[in-house]
């Protein structure tokens, strides 16, 4: 029991860690960016005026703020946390890349760290790949000027244009 208290308070502290991070990012995003803040502003006061005289927006409500999940979204896009590291489940090849590979176990040491170009770099089962999400999040052939705060980068339409 005292295992599995331990791993939840460990798992509520990281995700209240990160959430906080954006929580504290978004306020500063939306100072920094007023015509951003008045349409957030606007999607509120339209959404408060659907819920007529109870004033309490719910679930639904909230899962109809398309312009507040593009400002979401486009702030974990400028401001990334961390790596994301995952296990390679097969053999495989990653051909024509650019790419720094720092691999954990099982690779010729003369490969750890070097860059290849358009070549291909054999992953093998069982391999950790660390994964820079910030430099997918600012790669300007994905997401254009990506220095700016542009929460329409995740609108359904061109949402619908990125290879995900």
């Amino acid at each position: 029991m005292e295992a599995i208290t331990s791993t939840a308070i460990a798992l509520f502290a990281g995700a209240y860690d990160t959430v906080a991070s954006y929580f504290a990012l978004v306020p500063y995003l939306l100072a920094t960016n007023p015509e951003v803040q008045t349409k957030i502003q606007e999607e509120l006061d339209e959404a408060f005026e659907r819920t007529g005289a109870s004033g309490v927006l719910g679930y639904h409500d909230i899962e109809r703020l398309e312009y507040l999940e593009m400002v979401m979204s486009e702030t974990m896009r400028r401001y990334p946390i961390g790596l994301s590291t995952r296990a390679c489940t097969e053999d495989c090849d990653i051909e024509g890349t650019l790419a720094v590979v720092i691999f954990t176990q099982n690779i010729h040491p003369l490969l750890i760290g070097q860059i290849y170009c358009n070549a291909g770099i054999p992953i093998k089962k069982g391999m950790e790949v660390h994964i820079n999400i910030a430099g997918i999040h600012t790669d300007p052939d994905i997401f254009p000027n990506p220095e700016e705060f542009v929460p329409e980068r995740f609108s359904k339409e061109e949402k619908a244009k990125r290879n995900p």
